[in-house]
């Protein structure tokens, strides 16, 4: 018989963390002194060390939508559940939105009221960063399995944002052509897509977009380095039609000072919409 396997401070740590999670949905009942406990054995435990993260989240009213980017199948994914008002997770393995060859990442998520749309970053290409996106009905049906290209010109696209906007959803992203722009497509209910968005295609660094929708106009904002390199927050605003109303972008806030020349965050809120934050 082979000598049992020793049991490393690294294997102590991921079985601790199994169990917390077993725990914690339910599936270990402890004894109050700790003495014993029963594992249920009809439940199907992940592997501790499969990886989730940059998770986002949308209300349609009813339920949310939280997904994220899974590492369960050695490659990164998008995944994402459900989630009831009052806590219940429905299909608590997970939906698979994009299992696609290659890694997928960094989602974010709104909500038409109804629906969701869930949008991502994808490597699917094998060299070139795209943004995709699925659509989710209500129950958590995902109806676009092999997902939405929304734009295939030549260079890499990352870091997406959305919101919905009265029959449109609008995503933006930022996307490399030689300099670090922002460009944007609308997706209505549909799954149909518009012509791109040339945003802001301004000399030096444009990054990590945030958007939201209100009082029938988009608003996306973005960290932008064309003064001399050091980073600034810009925004412009669209129409529901994908017009872009300021060219270019204008600053939200002039700078005068050195010190206070750093921004590194970008937020976008509304009452009725939630811009993502990106870091810089």
């Amino acid at each position: 018989m082979d000598p049992p396997a020793m049991l490393t401070p690294q294997r102590l740590f991921a079985v601790c963390i199994v169990l917390l999670a077993a725990v914690q949905a339910g599936q270990i009942l402890a004894d109050p002194l700790g003495e014993q406990f029963l594992v249920d054995t009809s439940a199907a435990y992940g592997r501790a060390d499969s990886g989730t993260k940059t998770p986002a989240a949308a209300f349609n009213g009813t339920a949310y939508l939280v997904t994220w980017q899974d590492k369960r199948n050695r490659q990164w994914d998008i995944y994402a559940a459900r989630m009831l008002p009052d806590g219940r997770v429905v299909a608590t393995a997970g939906i698979p939105i994009s299992l696609a060859v290659g890694p997928q990442q960094n989602p974010a998520v709104a909500s038409d009221g109804k629906g969701f749309l869930v949008v991502w970053e994808d490597q699917r290409s094998g060299m070139r960063w795209n943004v995709y996106a699925a659509r989710v009905d209500s129950s958590g049906h995902v109806m676009d399995t092999a997902g939405i290209l929304l734009r295939s010109l030549n260079g890499d696209k990352r870091s997406p944002a959305v919101a919905y906007g009265e029959g449109s959803y609008l995503v933006t992203w930022d996307e490399y052509y030689g300099s670090r722009n922002i460009g944007a497509a609308l997706v209505d209910t549909a799954g149909q897509v518009s012509e791109g968005i040339e945003v802001c295609a301004a000399p030096d660094v444009q990054g990590s977009p945030a958007v939201a929708f209100g009082d029938s106009i988009y608003l996306v904002a973005w960290n932008d380095a064309r003064n001399s390199g050091r980073a600034q927050v810009y925004a412009a605003r669209i129409t529901q039609s994908g017009i872009l109303l300021d060219s270019g972008g204008f600053p939200v806030l002039l700078l005068t000072t050195r010190r206070s020349c750093h921004q590194s965050h970008t937020t976008v809120r509304t009452s009725s919409s939630l811009g993502r934050r990106a870091q810089f």
